[in-house]
């Protein structure tokens, strides 16, 4: 009954961990930006004009490096699709960051 039990919790995750997706890789970073008409060219090359290491990845970028190159694709016209947003729209880094600290208070101006 116990080895039934068991096999019976064991399926139960399985099944789980099929349905709900966990432990994913992060998505390539060209596909968490989007713009109107945008070609995905125009969204890697513009990636790489406002600073990001590659269209790919973010390996390497310092957390107010990545934020730097963020608002630049906003300034861009570029819309951030990611579940999470921009850093700068989350509260501990909007504090700590000073790309977020410029922006904001540039545009208390």
């Amino acid at each position: 009954m116990l080895k039934r039990t068991l096999l019976l919790i064991f399926i139960a995750f399985e099944l789980n961990a099929c349905i709900i997706k966990p432990l994913q890789p992060t998505p390539a970073t060209f596909t968490l930006w989007k713009k109107k008409d945008g070609s995905i060219g125009e969204v890697k090359s513009s990636l790489l004009a406002c600073g990001f290491n590659s269209p790919y990845t973010t390996f390497g970028m310092t957390e107010n490096a990545y934020a730097e190159a963020e608002l630049c694709m906003l300034d861009r016209g570029f819309v951030n699709t990611s579940r999470d947003g921009i850093l700068c729209n989350q509260i501990e880094y909007k504090k700590r960051l000073p790309a977020c600290q410029v922006r904001e208070e540039a545009q208390r101006k």
